[in-house]
């Protein structure tokens, strides 16, 4: 499979907060964009890459950039693991290919001046990576397309939000953390104004980063939040999560807060199959999450 692959739509065009290409150097060009933050999913679902000088990125990296193969092989600590095919100590942890997706140019209003890119990964014979996340994924629903199925996800994503910054709560060892309530609040509508606050911002920076959510609601234990999202293509959904949770860290250390982000995913497909999905690395195709 060739790099030209991944340029395939797997994002509509021209969503709000999406830019195209052409529209990506305009922005550039006119000063308004200055930061690509080109990002690849790792196994856990979390966003690993590099902050680019958004002129470098169009004139050398709008096809390819390059990063260290250890982010696919390492722990939830980022310790990098032994037993892994891909790259290890004995052969020096050598590069892959970054591959931008060019559909998924997003602006981040939460971070002035930036946009966020996915990418894929591929060895160095231009083969995309079979164990990559998101790869793994677009493989699992061309599986299912070529049954006849569609895929639609609907995601819910629920976390705690404490007081203070994650530096105050490892320095405290997570003990004694103080959540932003105290009691149940489950489907209240009277928050306290830090909590409104801070949904008030997260709302408005995933609307603007063309991740809009359905629902917003507290729940039942202490400073428990739940956010849900609307059905739609898988791919789409699982992007959109890795940046939802890259805004809900931001958003709460810049306002003295940290939160727990804990999420499942019900998908379904037009049959009435269902199944249990991580984002990207999805269980209920074939239960393969790409073993060491």
């Amino acid at each position: 499979m060739s790099d030209q692959t991944i340029k395939r739509s797997c994002q509509a065009p021209h969503l709000p907060g999406f830019l195209s290409p052409d529209e990506l150097r305009a922005a550039v060009h006119s000063g308004e964009i200055t930061t690509v933050m080109l990002a690849v999913p790792d196994m856990m679902g979390r966003l690993k890459g590099k902050r680019l000088g958004a002129s470098v990125f169009l004139d050398r990296m709008l096809a390819k950039s390059e990063a260290c193969a250890y982010i696919l092989a390492t722990d939830v600590d980022m310790t990098p693991l032994e037993g892994f095919d891909l790259t290890g100590w004995d052969d020096g942890y050598g590069d892959l290919s970054v591959i931008p997706s060019q559909d998924t140019i997003r602006v981040l209003p939460y971070l002035p001046g930036a946009v966020l890119i996915h990418a894929d990964v591929a060895d160095e014979g231009g083969e995309l990576l079979e164990i990559a996340p998101r790869h793994m994924l677009r493989t699992q629903l061309d599986k299912l397309a070529a049954l006849g199925l569609e895929v639609r996800v609907g995601l819910e994503s629920e976390f705690v939000l404490y007081q203070g910054s994650p530096l105050q709560a490892h320095a405290a060892r997570y003990r004694g953390l103080q959540p932003v309530a105290f009691h149940n609040l489950d489907y209240a509508l009277d928050h306290p104004p830090a909590l409104t606050d801070f949904f008030q911002h997260l709302e408005d920076a995933l609307h603007g980063a063309g991740t809009p959510v359905e629902s917003v609601k507290t729940e039942g234990a202490a400073g428990q939040l739940e956010i849900a999202f609307p059905y739609g293509p898988a791919m789409t959904a699982c992007d959109a999560y890795t940046v939802y949770k890259h805004a809900v860290r931001h958003i709460a250390q810049r306002r003295g807060k940290f939160s727990h982000v804990d999420m499942h995913a019900d998908v379904r497909a037009r049959t009435g199959m269902s199944a249990r999905f991580s984002v990207y690395g999805a269980e209920g195709a074939d239960g393969n999450q790409g073993e060491k």
